[in-house]
Parts: C-alpha cells; structure tokens; sequence
C-alpha cells in the first residue's frame, strides 16, 4: 500500500473494501491486500484467476459487480 494518505484513512473504519489482485501481480501486492484486510473492519481479499497486474477488465468489472451486490443494503437493491 506504499502508506499513502488515503490507505490510511480507511485504517480502522467500516467501508465496504475489496482488495482485488491478479494471480500473477508483481510481488508486494498480495501482501498490500493482505494488509488492507487487517487494517479495514470488514474488508475482504481475493485472487483474480490467471490475471496477472493488467487485468482482464471484464472479469475485474463481474468481480467488483458482484462485491457491490453484496455489501449494496437491502432497500436498494
């Protein structure tokens, strides 16, 4: 997360956060999500399948849908 400002701003509140890394990312990257979720109440981690840092948009998009469908309250769905 390289301690930037706005990482840590989110240390210790409750936002709907997923740290979402390609399979094959650079190294420190794993360990940046990892840190997210020990740092953001309620923030989740996962491996994006056979993407390395430059994503496959489409599945990073059906990712991140499917986290906002998740986490979206049940009188806005």
């Amino acid at each position: 997360m390289g301690g930037g400002q706005a990482a840590g701003e989110l240390v210790g509140r409750e936002v709907p956060t997923l740290a979402l890394v390609g399979e094959q990312t650079f190294p420190g990257m794993p360990e940046a999500a990892a840190r997210i979720v020990r740092e953001v109440p309620g923030a989740r981690s996962e491996v994006l399948a056979g993407a390395w840092h430059s994503w496959d948009v489409p599945a990073a998009v059906e990712r991140f849908a499917a986290f906002a469908r998740q986490v979206q309250p049940a009188s806005v769905r």
